[in-house]
């Protein structure tokens, strides 16, 4: 067996039938044992024989070694022989006898609805066929990508697998990868080798030598035409690979089991929040009872409900994208070939795709899907219910979720709220849109918004538990508040919000026992100071009682009374916009949160003010919770608004006394305002808001 590999994701085994015929054989010769009777120990030796002969045979080195092969009236390899004989139009002509028998037949049967099932399944026989037609090209063009391999051997040991990987390859842009692993070539060299443009000499053709016939021409030279003929080769590739991926369920549906059912019409009603819509078309359809599949998937069972025809005239347009580039590719190798073996020069038609008007036919389709987590329904675009039209884009929003671990099972707790709180402490933003490459679930796209400080004690340990496993394929969601749930298996594998270890861990977990035997919220605090460690870990050493922790915690708060921490707050606010809080907030953001408050006193030396940070144990910092605000400097600045916020966010706290001030407030750009808000002590620190708040003009509130 020979195997290698792309991306550690495409996977290309070869195996020898010989040799996985020679393995059964001796595992059933270790059953084999003589019997008493004449006629059984006949058998037996007969038997027994037999597998010597094969045995001693299945070490051959080659396939067919007892055939011989003749092609052209000349003796040939069973590699040539068959190679040679392969036709990449057969799986088309099918395709168009189907196609031309669609209701040939139909008189035969009694009632109208065995003549309409019939011919609804006729056209699902030639989806089938297109289906089929697309595997066997995908299994030639994989088998290619080898060139030390030969046809038998890449033909015959390409899985079906092998294809959904060489598929996905291409319409996820990772061909080039591909070619490159295998023929250390790029894309567009491999696929020169194999259109045979390689092999033009551009000194000794024209542009009008390449053409069947006289046209108009979109390019200008050779080269280009080769350029824009890649260009085109490889989108159709992309065309290709994305009707195989999308349909690939349906076509299993189809191939094992043949699990449609023919409807003479489509009659449903749709409801989506508030909306509901009736839809009926009168036109034949087929339901696929399919299965998800994917290694992320669950293999739940699905239906996908689809227009029948429509599928047909699709399927008919990506065969014959099929059949155009498969037979120019073989018919191409074919004569290279051909060309080696007489040495002898090859005659090139070469086709080159895209260079004259109009020369791609649309093959797209403008169909509307209609998912839920079990169906799929394919309706035309004007079907399309009005009232579902808003709903038919992405899919954003803005949701306060818990992370849990269950087992090894990532379990997110929500109850729809978009504001935090201690038991959903994560704002989880998340854009939902319809995976147009296959038939069932949809991309998401997460983004997870907190600080480290606003996390619960509890969460930050059940993150640090869920980091231990990387990512997750599947995901629990629970609607707490309706005691519903639901397990999603994932296409791509979420990770959980990324938190550091503190230094401290036991002690928290400490506290966070602390918390629940006290009934206390305890967060995840900026600092602790020395006095108030040295207080917890004296209490880890005793049984934790209700008595013990209530102790615990007025100790900690008692060693934390004049700790400050500072979270400063920088916001553009138009003053032209009052709001009952103040005015409209055109953008905020939240700056690195630093121990100590600020305050601000005269120097003498420099005549002026500063700003200084000092501990809450500092004489000179008012430490008094009752305070709304705390008023410390308005400063007119040389800098719009927007560069004065600029330079905030990256330089932080300390750029506030470096911002260029103007000599009036009519050469000023910008009015900087600094004020305290100090908020309610925790156990751990008091927490002082800065509010560095820029107006464009000067605001009313300060005339």
């Amino acid at each position: 067996m020979a195997t290698h590999s792309v991306n550690s994701a495409v996977d290309k085994c070869y195996s020898r039938q010989s040799s996985q015929f020679t393995n059964s054989l001796l595992e059933t010769k270790e059953l084999v044992s003589p019997v008493r009777d004449t006629q059984g120990w006949r058998t037996t030796q007969i038997i027994r024989a037999f597998l010597i002969y094969t045995l001693e045979h299945s070490s051959m080195t080659d396939t067919f070694e007892e055939s011989e092969f003749n092609t052209g009236g000349s003796s040939a390899s069973a590699d040539q022989h068959f190679e040679s004989r392969h036709d990449p139009t057969l799986g088309w002509t099918h395709i168009q006898k189907s196609i031309a028998s669609l209701d040939a037949g139909l008189d035969e049967f009694d009632t109208d609805e065995q003549r309409d099932n019939a011919k609804i399944y006729a056209n699902v026989a030639v989806f089938r066929e297109t289906m089929q037609y697309a595997e066997e090209f995908g299994i030639y063009l994989y088998s290619r990508l080898d060139s030390g391999v030969d046809f038998i051997e890449a033909f015959t040991g390409t899985r079906p697998d092998n294809v959904k990987e060489i598929f996905t390859t291409i319409r996820d842009d990772g061909f080039e990868e591909v070619t490159q692993e295998y023929a250390d070539e790029s894309a567009d060299e491999w696929l020169k080798g194999q259109l045979g443009y390689n092999t033009i000499n551009q000194d000794k053709i024209t542009l009008e030598q390449l053409l069947d016939e006289d046209t108009e021409l979109t390019v200008d030279s050779v080269d280009e035409a080769v350029n824009v003929s890649l260009s085109s080769v490889k989108r159709k590739l992309g065309d290709i690979s994305r009707f195989f991926l999308q349909f690939d369920e349906a076509y299993n549906a189809v191939k094992h089991g043949t699990r449609v059912t023919p409807m003479s019409g489509f009659h449903a009603k749709l409801e989506t929040g508030n909306d509901e819509a009736e839809i009926d078309i009168d036109e034949p359809f087929v339901t696929f009872l399919a299965k998800e599949s994917g290694e992320q998937s669950s293999g739940e069972p699905f239906t996908f409900i689809a227009p029948v025809e429509i599928l047909r005239e699709q399927s008919v347009a990506t065969a014959g994208v099929v059949h155009d580039l498969y037979t120019h590719i073989y018919d191409i190798d074919q004569a290279l070939k051909e060309s080696e073996s007489n040495d002898s020069s090859v005659t090139l038609s070469a086709r080159f795709y895209g260079i004259t008007p109009n020369h791609e036919e649309d093959t797209s389709y403008q169909m509307k899907d209609i998912r839920n987590s079990d169906a799929t329904v394919w309706i035309p675009e004007e079907k399309f219910p009005e009232t579902f039209e808003r709903r038919s884009g992405p899919i954003t929003g803005q949701i306060a979720v818990a992370f849990e671990k269950h087992g090894n099972d990532l379990v997110v707790k929500t109850e729809g709220d978009s504001s935090t709180s201690y038991d959903y402490p994560i704002s989880m933003g998340g854009t939902f849109t319809n995976n147009p490459d296959a038939l069932i679930g949809g991309l998401s796209q997460h983004t997870y918004q907190f600080k480290l400080w606003q996390l619960p004690i509890w969460q930050l340990l059940e993150l640090l538990d869920l980091k231990e496993n990387g990512s997750f394929d599947t995901v629990k969601i629970e609607i707490v508040d309706q005691g519903e749930s639901v397990t999603q298996h994932l296409t791509e594998p979420i990770e959980t919000p990324d938190v550091p270890e503190p230094a401290i861990l036991d002690e928290l977990e400490f506290m966070h026992r602390v918390g629940l035997a006290t009934d206390t919220d305890l967060y995840v605090p900026i600092t602790v100071n020395e006095e108030a460690l040295e207080t917890i870990q004296n209490h880890m050493d005793m049984d934790l009682t209700r008595e013990t922790a209530e102790e615990c915690l007025e100790e900690v708060k008692k060693a934390t009374e004049e700790v400050v921490v500072t979270r400063p707050i920088v916001a553009i606010l138009d003053p032209s916009q009052p709001t009952e809080h103040g005015y409209e907030s055109i953008q905020q953001t939240d700056l690195d949160v630093f121990e100590g408050g600020l305050i601000r006193e005269w120097d003498d030396e420099v005549g002026d003010a500063k700003f200084l940070i000092v501990s809450g144990s500092d004489d000179r910092y008012e430490l008094d919770p009752e305070t709304e605000v705390v008023n410390l400097s308005l400063g007119q600045i040389q800098l719009d608004p927007d560069d004065a916020y600029q330079r905030l966010c990256e330089d932080g706290i300390d750029a506030v006394t470096d911002l260029p001030f103007a000599e009036s407030r009519d050469e000023a750009e910008s009015f900087v305002e600094l004020s305290r808000q100090p908020r309610e002590k925790s156990i751990w620190d008091q927490m002082d808001i800065l509010q560095i708040t820029i107006y464009n003009k000067f605001p009313p509130h300060l005339e």
